[in-house]
């Protein structure tokens, strides 16, 4: 009614940028464009002072201006922070300082969600993101990044699973180079008796199929018994062998690398892919020997260690006439192309 007393008047309890309760109502909502262009708001302090704004003037003075913490509201435009800002929370009654979670922003735009565009922050201490107030990527003051760790124990520190195509890292020459490379790694491996075929699981899965390297190892030079690697995938391989074992005394010393040569013929970028070549080679058609050209050549005849692959019968095997561009491998008996050898090979010092 016009002429209710100031402390009969319906109080409402919520005001949005885009629409306002209806006066009459704390429920129904009316859509700011039907109001017309009369309609005032109320300052009052009872039997003090009285006051008038138009809806108008108030919501492109206040409410225009205000971001929003939690429900979606679209920003256009671009926005800089000059002045230290307060978020006030849903009840009006606590405040944070936006500073809390832009410290001394500088700029910030962007179009879309960051698709196009930079955001560029300054701190004095750190940079942090926050989840559920909860630290969880910040940068330090000395130029370190943190991910779910509150210290620095390196250039970029990450505890949990993160997972990346490629990273650049700068290396001892000052060189960036690609983090594409797998760790290659070394083990040794007690065999169980009684049994002529073994699966070894390697203690990492490899980007692509390693080569393998092993050598069959007994304390107790016990009898050599042939054998032969099969099935190699990216985390394991089984060792085959041309008799039971006789005693659990055997260890299979294995190295695996990753190739110097990747599936789609490219150099594999590690640093040491020339260095120590690692490499397989198919054998072509029926033979009992072939000569396999590594991938680079040496300045000289390099140290030479070759692998037999296969699901076929175990064939004894040497190596020949090593020079800086090839060897010969020579086997006990016919093989074919259902044969693959691992090559590891390296300069000889």
């Amino acid at each position: 009614m016009p002429n209710q007393k100031i402390s009969e008047l319906p109080e409402n309890t919520q005001l949005f940028s885009d629409c306002v309760l209806d006066l009459t109502s704390t429920t129904d909502e009316t859509s700011a464009e039907s109001l017309s262009d009369d309609l005032l708001f109320l300052g009052a302090r009872e039997n003090i002072s009285n006051n008038k704004i138009k809806f108008e003037t108030l919501k492109s003075s206040i409410i225009d201006f205000s971001l929003h913490k939690q429900q979606d509201q679209t920003i256009n435009g671009k926005k800089i922070f000059k002045d230290p800002c307060v978020m006030l929370t849903r009840n009006g009654v606590d405040s944070v300082s936006l500073e809390y979670y832009i410290n001394n922003a500088d700029e910030v735009s962007a179009q879309g969600i960051f698709e196009v565009g930079k955001i560029k922050l300054n701190a004095d201490e750190e940079f942090a993101f926050l989840s559920n107030q909860n630290k969880n990527t910040f940068f330090s003051n000395s130029g370190c990044l943190n991910i779910n760790s509150v210290e620095n124990q390196g250039s970029i520190h990450a505890v949990g699973d993160l997972y990346t195509d490629s990273i650049s890292v700068k290396k001892e020459n000052n060189e960036y180079g690609s983090t594409q490379e797998d760790e290659n790694i070394s083990f040794a491996y007690k065999l169980q008796s009684g049994t002529n075929t073994q699966t070894l699981y390697l203690p990492k899965t490899f980007k692509y199929k390693p080569i393998i390297s092993a050598t069959l190892f007994n304390a107790n030079s016990d009898t050599y018994v042939p054998f032969c690697i099969s099935n190699v995938t990216e985390y394991s391989f089984d060792v085959r062998f041309a008799t039971l074992l006789s005693t659990s005394d055997y260890e299979l010393h294995v190295s695996a690398f990753s190739p110097s040569i990747l599936p789609d013929n490219s150099v594999n970028p590690v640093s040491d892919a020339k260095l120590i070549q690692r490499f397989a080679t198919v054998i072509t058609g029926q033979t009992t020997s072939q000569i396999i050209a590594f991938p680079f050549a040496y300045d000289s005849a390099p140290a030479v260690h070759a692998t037999v692959e296969s699901v076929n019968k175990i064939v004894p095997h040497t190596i020949s006439s090593v020079n800086n561009e090839s060897y010969t491998i020579n086997f006990g008996g016919e093989v074919d192309e259902t044969y693959t050898i691992h090559t590891l090979s390296q300069q000889a010092v």
